[in-house]
């Protein structure tokens, strides 16, 4: 049986009473203990030996050690007995982090970060996965070079059904792979299941016909029915393209997610981690992306993408450019290692979507909203636009494999980014070239074209 690792900072008030280490032993027996202070050394050995270790703080694995000032670091294990993986044990892990293993009560504390949490459990289940960004890939017959395009529908309030269904169909038309609902679009009946099972069906015609794959993502969130009749309904009625669904994680959505793929484990589930910045000082982002992975979830949006010069509107992002390798290497660790596609989702906007593809690549998704719906000349020729950059860009990766012989887009199109929207062309070469980023770049693209990618 392995052990959950559990690290962290501690960070301690100026006037702290006693050392560091006392403060450490009490923080960490609350958490295996509990009120027990101590224990009658005859119901201790009548314990497991690995349990009994597990009680003792100062065990060789469990350390703290000072980082500065008031800052330690602390490090220790609990056995995985205590949260059965194979039973739910990682809700229950997350449940119990975020409400009372660390409500201490101890005036010394003045905050506790936890900054990683490892579970080879875990690590392994994501391995056998069954559904992978390649599957995904595969079901959308998507390229080497072609990315996942998703079409984010907004107004999030106030748009009637038949406007809203207008918009998708003409971005299914065009190319996108996935159409999805705002957030605030959600399901709360059987008679709006019905009809958007209804527009899902009518959607992926309209695609087929067009000679490419696209799927309408429902979003289940908050459904209010019969959670698994609907998900059987669904599954039935759409079955000649990926049937596609939209769970965005909040606090009750871990069991949801795995109702969906125990009903029909071919089912692709996006979502929008919607409480993943409020738990982060608990609960870290890497874990929390793979717990969601492992129970079902495939295209997410991760955040902790770069939001370069000219992003206007970007959430759980960074706009620190000397962060950028370090936040490409980690979504390609996503789809390595976390087994889902990562998306990039706000702001991303005409100007700048040829250079998110030659710094991010092909094999993730990028769901735009407002590159689309807000171009001065309606929303089909936003669609238009974005697919043509879309075009030249993949055109030009499939004929060169290094970033210096990448062409700008064409002239026209161009003078259409700044004629019909607020943005600017950003050209990918100078960027990458004034970033210093070039032999990065282009190792990049040379493992996310193999074939073997992700294998």
């Amino acid at each position: 049986m392995h052990d959950i690792t559990i690290s962290g900072i501690i960070d301690l008030i100026d006037k702290a009473t006693g050392p560091a280490d006392n403060i450490f032993n009490t923080f960490r027996q609350n958490i295996l203990s509990g009120s027990y202070q101590d224990y009658a050394e005859d119901s201790l050995n009548k314990l497991t030996p690995d349990i009994r270790d597990s009680l003792n703080p100062w065990r060789a694995h469990n350390r703290i050690s000072h980082i500065k000032d008031n800052e330690y670091f602390f490090n220790f294990k609990i056995p995985s007995k205590y949260f059965p993986f194979s039973h739910g044990g990682e809700t229950h892990l997350i449940d119990s982090i975020i409400g009372d293993m660390f409500s201490i009560s101890n005036s010394s504390i003045k905050k506790i970060h936890i900054t990683q949490i490892t579970w080879p459990e875990l690590d392994t289940s994501l391995q056998s996965k069954q559904s992978t960004p390649n599957t995904i890939r595969a079901k959308f017959k998507l390229d080497q070079y072609s990315p996942l395009l998703g079409f984010s529908v907004k107004p999030r309030l106030g748009l009637p059904n038949n406007a809203f269904f207008e918009r998708c169909e003409e971005a299914a038309k065009l190319g996108f792979n996935i159409i999805e609902a705002d957030t605030r679009k959600i399901l709360l009946d059987s008679n709006d299941l019905d009809r958007h099972i209804e527009f899902a069906s009518t959607l992926c015609k309209t695609a087929y016909q067009r000679k490419h794959t696209c799927a309408y993502s429902i979003n289940m969130s908050n459904y209010g029915g019969d959670f698994t009749r609907a998900i059987e309904k669904i599954s039935k009625t759409i079955h000649t393209v990926p049937a596609v669904i939209k769970i965005d994680a909040g606090l009750d959505s871990l069991s949801r997610i795995k109702k969906a793929k125990e009903v029909n484990s071919n089912l692709i589930i996006t979502s929008y981690p919607l409480i993943k910045k409020i738990i982060s000082p608990r609960i870290p982002d890497q874990f929390f992306d793979q717990v969601l992975s492992h129970s079902g979830i495939d295209i997410m949006y991760p955040g902790g993408f770069v939001a370069v010069p000219g992003n206007k509107r970007h959430y759980n992002a960074t706009e620190d450019l000397t962060l950028l390798g370090e936040s490409i290497s980690r979504y390609t660790n996503h789809i390595i290692s976390s087994r889902f596609t990562p998306t990039i989702t706000g702001g991303i906007s005409a100007g700048l979507l040829h250079l998110y593809y030659e710094l991010y690549g092909p094999r993730i998704g990028y769901f735009l909203g407002g590159a689309v719906a807000t171009n001065a000349k309606g929303m089909n020729a936003g669609a238009e636009l974005c697919m043509a950059i879309v075009k030249h860009a993949k055109a030009q990766r499939a004929k060169y494999e290094i970033f210096k012989n990448i062409a700008p887009l064409h002239s026209k199109i161009i003078q259409k980014i700044r004629d019909e929207t607020d943005s600017e062309y950003v050209i990918p070469r100078e960027f990458i070239e004034n970033n210093k980023l070039g032999q990065f770049v282009d190792e990049n693209w040379k493992n996310w074209t193999r074939t073997s990618f992700d294998t």
